[in-house]
């Protein structure tokens, strides 16, 4: 040991070469874990981008739907014999009315 140590002292060159290899060991495992550290980042947003996709989507469908039932009770009241002999003007009035009524029934059916 501490021949070791005596030779290291005559010898400073030894040092830097130690020193130079300790960092550069210490930087290749630092640079091997951040790539990866980035890989596993990458995939999580890739996941996390792919849940958002089918939770736009799900919502999406359910919200059209929604609208299509709204809009088949609105036809099908429309349909009503009772309703046929209104005027054009009343039933234009009762189909407004229950697009309004459905509107707040269906809150994803919005009416502008």
């Amino acid at each position: 040991m501490i021949r070791i140590t005596s030779s290291l002292l005559a010898k400073p060159a030894l040092f830097i070469f130690a020193g130079i290899g300790i960092t550069l060991a210490t930087t290749g495992v630092t640079t091997v874990s951040l790539y990866e550290m980035r890989l596993d980042a990458m995939a999580q947003a890739c996941d996390a981008a792919t849940n958002l996709v089918l939770s736009l989507q799900k919502e999406t469908e359910r919200n059209l739907d929604i609208y299509q039932l709204a809009m088949r009770d609105v036809v099908t009241s429309l349909e009503t014999p009772s309703i046929l002999q209104l005027t054009p003007d009343a039933r234009q009035t009762f189909a407004e009315r229950t697009v309004l009524f459905l509107s707040s029934v269906y809150p994803a059916m919005s009416v502008d």
